[in-house]
């Protein structure tokens, strides 16, 4: 256990030292926030793809989980904005919703989240890692304890935790706290909905559709062969049992597919042509 966060600390401060090699006090945020992207977002947290969303002509970068919910809105600002700043501080966030979770500030020198609960939201990191850098203490042992506890909470960021299972038996914590009487919320369950019935629910019946046609065939094509058998045999009773047991064990095997026929009663019916299968899935 102590390994894995060691390397989980490691990693972070490898990826600030990155980036603080690479920009200025002077660098613009759409020289920054690329860099962030790269040496945190994709190397530490392990986002990768349609994992998160950034365009390089936004300020936040976005954290989805598997339902396409934007878990963590961090927003990114210039190396010489002080984060100190009341304005940035309530503007950050500004593009969460709902089922956003957490809520970072960062302008590559040092970085800000918070938890967003019942409550309100909770400061849970404030790591100004330039000092730490320029102080040479980008190594674990000689960081504080504080740093080392706040380093360690970005842990709950990452694609890992962000998409463990775990959530789904913490209903309350995850999603019970939306409140579906808001617009906002609202909003969120229609999106959700459509997410499930055009999204994952069509992905899931075109695999099956697949598997079902496939196996449909290979059922047709085990009983036609079997039908061969028997009437080359003939009256011989040895091979009649050894055909039947035969037949059960293929009954069983392909059980599950037979009622595919339905589709081909569809087609017949519908006047649907063989050589468009495609479309008639």
């Amino acid at each position: 256990m102590v390994k894995l966060e060691a390397s989980f600390i490691s990693r972070v401060l490898y990826a600030f030292k990155k980036i603080n090699a690479e920009i200025t006090i002077d660098s613009l945020e759409h020289d920054f926030s690329p860099r962030f992207v790269k040496y945190f977002v994709e190397a530490v947290l392990d986002y990768e793809g349609k994992d998160y969303a950034f365009e390089r002509g936004r300020t936040d970068v976005t954290l989805l989980d598997e339902n396409n919910r934007r878990i963590v809105v961090i927003e990114t600002k210039r190396p010489k904005e002080d984060l100190n700043t009341e304005k940035w501080k309530s503007q950050a966030g500004k593009y969460a919703d709902a089922s956003t979770r957490f809520v970072g500030l960062t302008n590559g020198y040092r970085f800000v989240l918070w938890e967003i609960t019942r409550q309100g939201r909770i400061l849970k990191a404030d790591l100004d890692f330039k000092t730490v850098i320029d102080e040479k203490r980008a190594s674990e042992d000689k960081l504080s304890t504080k740093e080392i506890e706040q380093m360690l909470f970005l842990g709950n960021i990452t694609k890992q935790q962000v998409w463990s299972e775990d959530k789904y038996q913490k209903f309350d914590e995850y999603y019970a706290k939306i409140e579906v009487s808001e617009e906002d919320g609202f909003s969120k369950l229609i999106e959700q909905l459509n997410y499930i019935s055009n999204d994952l629910l069509r992905q899931y019946t075109y695999t099956a559709f697949d598997e079902y046609y496939a196996g449909y065939a290979q059922y047709k094509q085990t009983k036609g062969e079997l039908d061969e058998i028997r009437k080359a045999n003939g009256k011989n009773s040895k091979q009649a049992a050894d055909i039947a047991r035969f037949e059960l064990k293929t009954e069983g095997k392909y059980k599950k597919y037979a009622t595919f026929f339905g589709y081909y009663f569809w087609k017949a019916v519908s006047n649907r042509p063989d050589d468009e299968e495609e479309e008639n899935k």
